[in-house]
C-alpha cells in the first residue's frame, strides 16, 4: 500500500460503483464538503458547493473521475434541467418586451464579454476558432448558482429579476455561439451550407419545443385543482419528457427547456401550476 493515498491509489482501493452508489457518493460528498468549505471560508453555499465539485473532480483530486460522472450524468442533467426551467418560470415576456434596455444591455455585455476572452485567447496564441468556442462558453451565466443564492438570501426587487433576466438571455446568446462555432468547427471542407442554419434551427426548434411543452404544461395544470399533490410530478415528468425529445432530435436542451418555463407561465393566467421549487428536493437539484 502507498504511503499517501494519492487520488490514484484511492481508485485501486475504492470498490467499483454503480450510478446509484455514484450518486449518493456525489451528494453526500457535496453536501459535507460545501458544509465544511461553508465554516471554514464562510462563504454562500452556492460557492461552497462549487468549490467541493471543483475540489472532488477531474480537475484536482479525482475522487469524482470523468467515469462515476458519466455513469450519473443523466441524474445531473435532469436536475440541470430543472433548474434551467425554474429559471424560465421567472421570466416575465411582457416586462422583458418593455424593457428594451435590458435586451440592449444582454447583447452589449455577451458582445464585451466574449471579444475579451476570445481576445485574451488569440493573443496567447491558440486557434482562433478553439477561441471562439471558448468565448462562447464564457458568455453563459450558471442558473443555478444565481437562483440558489436569490433563495438563500431571499432576494427580490428590480435588480433581482433584472439578473435572472440577463441570466436567460445570456445563456440563448451562449447557446446559438456555441452550436454555430462548433459547426463551423465540424465542418468538413467543401461543404457549402451556411455554417449558421443548422444551429440557428436547433436553436428556433429547442424554442419551438419549449412553447409546445410549456403550452402543454399549462393547459394540464389548468385542470387539476391549485395545490394538488399531482401538480409537481406533472411539472417534473413535462420537464424529463422535454430534455429527452430535445435530445432525441439533437435540440438546443437548455433553450428548450428555458422556453417551456417562459412559455407555462406566460400560458398559466390563471396561475394554477406549482412552483419547480420544493423543498428538500430543491437542495438535491442544486447539489446536483
Amino acid at each position: 500500500m502507498p504511503a499517501t493515498l494519492t487520488p490514484a491509489a484511492w481508485h485501486t482501493l475504492s470498490l467499483p460503483l454503480n450510478p446509484l452508489l455514484g450518486l449518493g457518493g456525489v451528494l453526500l460528498g457535496g453536501l459535507l464538503g460545501g458544509h465544511w468549505l461553508m465554516r471554514i471560508l464562510r462563504v454562500p453555499p452556492a460557492t461552497a458547493y462549487v468549490l467541493m465539485g471543483l475540489l472532488l473532480g477531474p480537475a484536482a483530486l479525482n475522487l469524482l473521475d470523468r467515469d462515476m460522472l458519466a455513469d450519473v450524468q443523466l441524474f445531473i442533467d435532469l436536475a440541470a434541467g430543472m433548474i434551467v426551467f425554474q429559471l424560465g418560470r421567472r421570466i416575465d415576456v411582457r416586462w422583458l418586451l418593455r424593457e428594451k434596455r435590458l435586451l440592449a444591455s444582454s447583447l452589449l455585455e455577451a458582445l464585451c464579454t466574449g471579444a475579451a476572452v476570445a481576445g485574451m485567447l488569440l493573443w496567447l496564441g491558440v486557434n482562433p476558432l478553439a477561441a471562439a468556442l471558448a468565448a462562447s462558453i464564457a458568455l453563459a451565466t450558471s442558473p443555478a448558482v444565481l437562483l440558489m443564492a436569490v433563495r438563500d438570501l431571499r432576494a427580490e426587487g428590480q435588480v433581482t429579476e433584472r439578473a435572472l433576466h440577463l441570466t436567460a438571455l445570456n445563456n440563448v446568446l451562449a447557446s446559438l455561439a456555441f452550436a454555430v462555432c462548433l459547426t463551423v468547427l465540424e465542418r468538413v471542407p467543401g461543404d457549402g451550407a451556411l455554417p449558421w442554419l443548422e444551429p440557428l434551427a436547433q436553436v428556433l426548434g429547442a424554442g419551438a419545443l419549449g412553447v409546445a411543452a410549456g403550452a402543454l404544461m399549462a393547459w394540464l395544470g389548468q385542470r387539476l385543482p391549485a395545490g394538488d399533490s399531482r401538480q409537481w410530478p406533472l411539472l417534473f415528468a413535462v420537464v424529463v419528457l422535454t430534455l429527452g425529445l430535445a435530445q432525441l432530435w439533437t435540440l438546443a436542451p437548455w433553450v428548450a427547456l428555458l422556453a417551456c418555463g417562459v412559455a407555462a407561465r406566460a400560458l398559466d393566467r390563471r396561475e394554477s401550476l406549482a412552483e419547480p421549487d420544493v423543498q428538500p428536493l430543491g437542495t438535491v437539484f442544486y447539489l446536483l
